[in-house]
């Protein structure tokens, strides 16, 4: 049995990963059992045995007598706030992977201050990294953004070296600097820094396209490029790194593209909004003079990444 501890029991990212991760273990655990009992060669007994780690019955009464690693990799999930130090009365021992989603996102900086920053996406995940590492914990996984670039980006590339602008994208950028080297053959360090999230529920940019979706009945028609990623889709790299104890810094994102006038669309769901046609051109020129509308009309993809 896997043991995953989610650090951020309340954040967007924390709580659908949480509920993700469940309801595939629980699918999988079914189709796993249908496997064990079509596949050749595996024994049955009416002795109860384990399917990891408690017994269970497949096909009636027939039990599983042994568990095939390869086929059904089964896990548990928990999860801790990371904000209230509830997590340091966690005993880290006997788990396989940390997934660190708590963070201090984009508020009124100004009015909050560096220090609240720095102790919430930096001081913070380190410590969580120090304690899991000395609990015997082999995967560690932090949750940081494309804010560690900066601002103004339209194209980032493989290997491009960071250069954060926001009390945010600094914080998350010392959190890597300083997990980065726990790296070693025992204590496997993944950064994961996604593009904006959309689904649901979603928070930060995505859910600003959602409230202006549910009140304005025209927007420009602009054909924009950005990187951006699914809710669903970004459960999925999670998990998919969990299952190959993948490390290093990655950068998931849609297969595709997607312009600002389409996240509009999908923000809005059935209702119909009219789209204006809008000059390239314009775009581009009211882009080089604005910061806001660079940040909503502007191009910012990232090069695409094997894993």
């Amino acid at each position: 049995m896997y043991r995953i501890l989610i650090i951020g029991k309340n954040s967007y990212i924390g709580k659908n990963l949480k509920n993700f991760l469940e309801l595939s273990s629980a699918a999988e655990k079914q189709e796993c059992k249908n496997y064990l009992d079509q596949k050749p060669g595996v024994q049955k007994t009416n002795k109860k045995e384990e399917f990891g780690p408690e017994p269970n019955k497949v096909a009636g009464q027939t039990e599983v007598k042994r568990w095939d690693s390869e086929k059904c990799r089964l896990w548990t999930v928990d999860s801790v706030s990371g904000q209230n130090g509830e997590w340091q009365d966690m005993d880290f021992s006997g788990y396989d992977v940390v997934v660190v989603c708590s963070a201090l996102v984009h508020k009124n900086e100004k009015k909050l201050g560096w220090p609240a920053y720095l102790q919430a996406n930096a001081i913070l995940p380190v410590q969580i990294a120090e304690k899991a590492k000395a609990a015997g914990v082999n995967h560690y996984i932090f949750l940081s953004s494309l804010a560690v670039y900066g601002r103004g980006q339209e194209r980032i590339t493989a290997g491009q070296r960071p250069s954060p602008e926001t009390y945010y994208g600094h914080s998350k950028y010392l959190a890597e600097q300083s997990l980065l080297p726990m790296a070693d053959d025992a204590f496997t360090v993944t950064i994961v820094r996604p593009p904006m999230v959309y689904g649901e529920r979603a928070k930060g940019s995505y859910r600003q396209l959602q409230r202006l979706a549910a009140v304005l009945p025209l927007f420009p028609q602009i054909e924009n490029q950005k990187s951006v990623i699914s809710l669903q889709n970004l459960c999925r790299f999670l998990r998919a790194v969990i299952d190959s104890r993948a490390g290093g810094i990655f950068h998931p994102q849609d297969r595709v593209y997607r312009s600002t006038t389409e996240l509009m669309q999908m923000a809005a769901g059935t209702r119909k909004i009219w789209l204006i046609p809008f000059p390239p051109a314009l775009n581009r020129w009211l882009a080089s003079k604005s910061k806001l509308w660079r940040k909503a009309f502007g191009n910012l993809t990232v090069e695409r990444q094997g894993f």
